[in-house]
Order: structure tokens, then sequence, then C-alpha cells
């Protein structure tokens, strides 16, 4: 699936910045499941909590998904790395910057 990023975020340890464009594969990992008796149900531990262990998962790119910070793009889009580390935080500079400009300040704002 790709996927472009709306924001930096991070996955599989990598981060993608703003308008990055990127492929989800699916990733082999472990999970947390719930331990079960032969019935099904649950164990819990003394406290009413159940007990969980590790296991093999190959996490989908579903699951991998994000839409918070992530959309889905068409297929034919090409794959981008996005701006660069230096050139982000320049941009980033700069638009704090423009918020700190005179032109911006009321003139008849009370200074302290």
């Amino acid at each position: 699936m790709k996927v472009q990023a709306l924001r930096t975020g991070y996955i599989n340890h990598v981060r993608r910045r703003e308008g990055e464009v990127f492929v989800l594969k699916p990733v082999k990992g472990k999970k947390y499941v719930d331990k079960t008796d032969k019935a099904g149900k649950p164990i819990l531990d003394k406290k009413g909590n159940p007990l969980r262990h590790l296991v093999d998962h190959v996490f989908s790119t579903e699951e991998q998904f994000s839409d918070v910070w992530m959309v889905k793009v068409d297929p034919k889009t090409p794959v981008s790395r996005g701006v660069g580390a230096q050139a982000a935080l320049d941009a980033e500079t700069a638009a704090i910057k423009a918020l700190k400009t005179p032109a911006n300040v009321d003139d008849e704002a009370e200074v302290i």
C-alpha cells in the first residue's frame, strides 16, 4: 500500500517527513495475546487482569496504517524521500520567524 505522510511520523524505526510517499509492506514481529483456557475463556491473574504472552505475528499494511499522519495514495504515485533534515528545519525556522515579524504585530498593542 502506498501512503503519503501528512506530518512527521515513525514507522519500522524510520522517520518519515511531511509529503514523503512510501510503501507499507507486511512486517514480521511479535504481538501480545491473551492466554485462554480450553474453553476459550481468558485466564486471569489474582487481580482479574488477563494473562498475556508474546506470539509471532505478521503485521498487515492495514494494521500499520495510521490515519493520524498518513493518507493512502494512488499506487502509480512515485515514491519520494521528501525533504532532507536540514531543509525541513530551515522551513520550520522560516515559518516561526514569519510569525515574529513586525508586520504581524498590532500597532495598538500595549508593549510591556
